[in-house]
This record gives structure tokens, C-alpha cells and sequence, in this order.
């Protein structure tokens, strides 16, 4: 009897000891959860500002576009009225000069914020663009061949506008 309750004791202290265990480990499964929700709450905070500071930024750089494509079309249209009303044809060959490379500036402002990649330009297809206005510009007659030989290109901005 006296090994029974021996062995029921050593059972009971093996118990209790296996309790104290997963108490400890449950404690600290609480700690890590507890600090796993700030984490998860702070990254939270940190998405959601970053999506309005995203958002905000769509909307400057749809306000800067809007900017810039209307000072392009007000120097275009001051550039034509001004070549409307020269006499010396140097001077409404550099006016109009000047007309087609703001044209053209246009042109390419136009191709960077049509498109979702506002850093490169595709350059076959600004090139075709370019020539169908340089087209409409200057052949009037059909007496100009244009031969395209264009490799499928994509350049820096800082690279294609010099192009220009």
C-alpha cells in the first residue's frame, strides 16, 4: 500500500510538474501573440499611410502632368499666333522651328504619362508617332519615303528627350 501511495505521489508530482510546464509555455505563447498583434497592428498603420501617401502622390503627379501639358499647349499656341504675324521668313522658319520641337516635347510628354511606366520611354512607338507628325508637317505633296528600321527600345527619359 505504502508503494502505491509512493508511486501515486510520484505520479501526482510528475503531473503537476508537466502542468507548471504548459503553464509557462502557454504564458509565453501569450507574450509572443501579444507582440506579434503590435507588430501586425503597426504594419498596419504603416500600409495604410503609405496608401494615402501613395494616392497623394497619384494626385500631384496627375496635377503636375496637368501643368505641364497646359504650359506646352500655351507656348505652342503663342509660338503659332506669333509665326501668324511675321513677315521675314527666317524668322517664322526658326518661330515655326521652335513650334514642332515644343510639338514634339508635347509629343513626348504625352507618350510618358499615357503610359503606366513613367521612368522609359517605348521608342518605336514615340518614333512612329513623331514621323506621322513629321509627316503631316512637312510632305505635304506625298513626295517624302519614310523608311523605319526601329529596334524595340525602351530609354531612360533623361535619354529620349534630347532626342527631340
Amino acid at each position: 500500500m505504502l508503494a502505491g501511495l509512493v508511486l501515486l505521489l510520484i505520479i501526482i508530482a510528475l503531473l503537476f510538474n508537466r502542468y507548471l510546464i504548459k503553464q509557462k509555455t502557454n504564458s509565453k505563447l501569450v507574450a509572443n501573440q501579444r507582440e506579434l498583434d503590435q507588430k501586425n497592428s503597426f504594419l498596419e498603420t504603416l500600409a495604410t499611410e503609405q496608401d494615402k501617401l501613395l494616392k497623394e502622390k497619384e494626385w500631384l503627379l496627375k496635377e503636375v502632368h496637368h501643368r505641364v501639358k497646359n504650359n506646352l499647349q500655351m507656348v505652342t499656341s503663342l509660338l503659332y499666333s506669333q509665326s501668324v504675324y511675321l513677315q521675314d521668313e527666317t524668322a517664322k522658319l526658326a518661330v515655326k522651328d521652335s513650334l514642332r520641337r515644343m510639338q514634339a516635347m508635347a509629343l513626348i510628354h504625352q507618350k510618358l504619362y499615357q503610359d503606366e511606366n513613367t521612368s522609359s520611354v517605348f521608342m518605336p512607338e514615340y518614333i512612329n508617332e513623331l514621323i506621322g507628325y513629321l509627316r503631316e508637317s512637312f510632305d505635304e505633296g506625298g513626295q517624302i519615303t519614310f523608311k523605319q528600321t526601329i529596334e524595340a527600345l525602351s530609354l531612360d527619359v533623361a535619354q529620349a528627350i534630347p532626342l527631340v
